[in-house]
């Protein structure tokens, strides 16, 4: 679920131009630069990760920079 999220969320964002994924700092500095706005892909919680550690490679090849480890309903 969470991987289909992600992949509907980068495919509206390729579509903007005022908006570029961010994964690097030199995609912060670039959209600086270009006076866009960077979007840095993070999660709330690592529940979807479970005990599998790594699904953690997996988020962070779709661009996911930042998770939560703790999460309280």
């Amino acid at each position: 679920d969470v991987l289909f999220d992600l992949g509907v969320r980068m495919a509206d964002l390729a579509h903007q131009d005022y908006l570029i994924k961010g994964e690097t700092l030199k995609d912060i500095r670039y959209a600086h630069e270009t006076g866009r706005i960077a979007h840095i892909f993070a999660l709330e919680a690592a529940t979807m990760i479970e005990n599998e550690v790594d699904r953690l490679d997996v988020l962070y090849g779709f661009g996911v920079r930042q998770m939560g480890i703790a999460y309280s309903e």
